[in-house]
């Protein structure tokens, strides 16, 4: 084939991706409606619209490339079945399909209307997109540098309301119960905390990798931003994303001989939370609610504390000569002070995080607990293939309605454990789908002789994503950019 022909296709194809991700990953974020109101089935419908457009335009590009050339794979064939991530992306669709067939609401399965649109379509339209951009997806520099820009125009929306200035009147009928539970432009704080681990992980590798101090500047301010707004956010579930991102980021970092640069992400970070814990423990603003685990680390020792653990720890990371047997003592001595703190803490301040029941995890113990009942009495159909999306309300909430008003004061349409989650709605099939996906990907990526920068970034930011969804909820804000990291982070070329 002519070269100029092959190069004008590859360049046709590469400019629909980077359309796209500039949608979904700079436009996205700031689309709103009606302030937090609609929020969910706004951007739902923004990123049906944009990916229904660029499987169209990726199919005509596909179509043009058969034109222009004989070779047409799809599936990378020197792999084993079981270890092509496409593969699992197409096994997740056909569970999706068979939950859809067995389930007895056709119409809530498909659309999920009471499952923040996680339904069939939904889900069909994430798979699609990760197959395309699982494969030769070229970004420049540039692309990491306008996303980084954009965590810090989110970030800094969301210190802007804490300081009691609500410039796009987002909270103006909020009522005071919920209004502190509401930031920035992804509005409940579980959702924008998931976005901000998500960011936190690409800055922390942005910072590994960058060439010099200059280029570090910004990764380094959008990592303090991070950090001060999951401490407004008060969001515990963040801790699961964020624990996931240090254990992986110091091993690429290992790899890549730049441990001290790992380290020194994490002293931005807990400046950054230095700052904004100043703020609230000095009464700078009227905020005043704190809950959980994040309401005990409201302390300026505590956040000096960890300061200086992180200085420390990247000073001497300078002067060691890292190997993979120090690694591995380092792992083993951060888990026992992680170990040492939680334990200390719980007794301490009696958070009770060793001791399940249906109060645990804000009440996500009872979700669980009878989420896995609802399970275990399901026929072997349902076993296999779930419910359908959006059946949570059907299977577990309303046989039983009333004890859960009783023990949780609220109604739940999501067990709040994204592969609990799958596993209820999609049965086995669609769990062990999932997750041979994320292994899959995971594993594809991790096993290259030499990780690029932009690789790193993606597959932090979605490992981050994915730990702390083991305590919260999928929807249609950030749920996709976990899906599309995750192509990205095997996909950028």
């Amino acid at each position: 084939m002519n070269n100029k022909k092959r190069e004008n296709q590859i360049g046709m194809t590469n400019t629909v991706n980077i359309v796209y991700l500039f949608l979904v990953l700079v436009a996205g974020p700031f689309v709103i409606h009606d302030s937090y109101f609609d929020i969910t089935v706004t951007r739902y419908r923004f990123f049906l619209y944009a990916s229904v457009l660029f499987i169209i335009m990726r199919v005509l590009s596909w179509i043009v490339e058969s034109a222009l050339t004989k070779k047409q794979n799809v599936i990378d064939a020197n792999h084993k079945w079981y270890k092509r991530n496409e593969f699992w992306a197409m096994a997740f669709i056909v569970a999706n399909v068979f939950a859809w067939i067995v389930a007895e609401e056709k119409n809530e399965a498909m659309l999920g209307t009471d499952a923040r649109y996680m339904g069939l379509l939904t889900y069909v339209l994430l798979l699609v997109v990760y197959i395309f951009l699982s494969k030769n997806v070229s970004l420049k520099e540039v692309f990491a540098q306008i996303f980084l820009l954009v965590v810090c125009a989110v970030d800094i929306l969301g210190f802007i309301q804490f300081f009691g200035i609500d410039i796009f009147g987002l909270k103006a009928k909020i009522s005071a119960k919920d209004y502190y539970l509401y930031y920035s432009s992804f509005g409940n704080i579980n959702v924008l905390s998931s976005f901000v681990v998500m960011a936190i992980g690409v800055g922390l590798v942005a910072v590994l990798y960058a060439k010099d101090i200059k280029k570090m500047i910004l990764p380094a301010v959008s990592l303090g931003l991070s950090a001060g707004m999951l401490s407004i956010s008060a969001s515990d579930s963040a801790f699961l994303g964020i624990g996931a991102i240090a254990i992986l980021t110091i091993y690429i970092a290992y790899r890549e001989k730049r441990v001290d640069r790992a380290f020194l992400g994490f002293v931005f970070f807990a400046l950054g939370r230095l700052i904004v814990t100043g703020v609230i423990v000095l009464g700078v603003t009227e905020y005043k609610p704190r809950r959980g685990i994040m309401a005990k680390l409201d302390s300026i020792p505590a956040s000096v504390g960890l300061l200086v653990i992180a200085i420390i720890l990247w000073l001497l990371a300078r002067r060691i000569a890292w190997t993979r047997k120090k690694i591995i003592q380092l792992y083993v001595i951060l888990l026992l002070i992680c170990t040492g703190a939680l334990l200390a803490g719980n007794y301490i301040f009696e958070l009770g995080i060793f001791k399940f029941d249906y109060k645990w995890g804000n009440n996500r113990g009872y979700i669980w607990s009878k989420s896995v009942e609802a399970y275990a009495d399901a026929p072997l159909t349902n076993k296999l293939f779930g419910y359908g999306q959006g059946s949570i309300n059907q299977v577990v909430s309303q046989p039983n309605y009333d004890e859960m008003l009783r023990v949780t004061k609220k109604i739940y349409d999501n067990t709040h454990n994204e592969p609990l989650q799958y596993l209820l709605t999609t049965g086995i099939m669609g769990l062990v789908s999932y997750l041979g996906l994320c292994v899959s990907t995971f594993v594809k990526c991790i096993k290259k002789q030499k990780i690029k920068p932009a690789n790193a970034m993606c597959l932090v930011a979605w490992v981050g994503y994915f730990a702390q969804a083991l305590v919260n909820i999928n929807q249609p804000l950030t749920t996709p950019i976990f899906f599309i990291l995750m192509a990205l982070s095997v996909g950028l070329i």
